[in-house]
């Protein structure tokens, strides 16, 4: 095997090493309900620190006797995801993991169980919304690991970064029609924010490679 030949091969598996790491860290603020949070690692080292909770960022909240969610409304066209031949050794691995990742996001969202003739003010509905924020939560974990933890500053990294904004404002919105009926009720922000907290997070300190 050629050097350059085996020195992509490392490359690639130290981002999906650190990819796997990234799922266990937190870096910056919990996602908001638009949002995810933290993102595959682009990182060369890693140091375990204290873990921590960190702020939810609530919709407005007011009283609401909501009726049940309707079906969400069709959004846009899903941005390319093909790999472009003229990329980088460096940068290549990014675009493939997206390639990867973000139609198993989207499998998820189609998932999710959405309770649209169970009124959430419904006592005998709760522990469907319960459910559907849990799953949220879990998806919001997977729409922040679609981007690098290290972001690059070369070319090919400026490519990736605008490719990676079409595809979580694509999400978004699916994600966002949802919730739609709920999103600024108190009872809906009170079962996120809780689901939220549910979940521990391990903070990581990371080297970082540009690229």
């Amino acid at each position: 095997m050629s050097d350059p030949h085996r020195a992509a091969i490392l490359r690639r598996r130290a981002l999906f090493v650190t990819s796997a790491l990234g799922a266990l860290g937190c870096a910056g603020p919990r996602p908001t309900h638009a949002e995810g949070g933290s993102a595959p690692s682009g990182a060369v080292v890693s140091v375990p620190t204290a873990s921590g909770e960190s702020p939810l960022v609530a919709a407005t909240a007011s009283p609401s006797t909501s009726p049940s969610s309707p079906a969400p409304a069709p959004v846009g066209k899903l941005p390319p995801l093909d790999v472009p031949a003229d990329v980088s050794d460096a940068a290549r691995p990014y675009f493939e993991h997206l390639a990867t990742a973000v139609p198993e996001v989207h499998a998820a969202l189609d998932a999710l169980p959405v309770p649209r003739d169970c009124p959430i003010d419904k006592p005998a509905c709760e522990a469907a919304w319960k459910e559907l924020a849990a799953g949220l939560v879990e998806l919001d974990e997977r729409i922040g690991r679609l981007e690098p933890r290290c972001p690059g500053s070369s070319t090919d990294a400026q490519r990736f970064a605008q490719r990676l904004a079409a595809h979580r404002a694509h999400i978004a919105e699916r994600r966002a029609a949802l919730v739609a009926a709920v999103a600024t009720t108190a009872r809906w922000v009170a079962m996120f924010e809780a689901a939220e907290q549910a979940v521990p997070r391990v903070c990581l300190k990371y080297a970082c490679r540009d690229w």
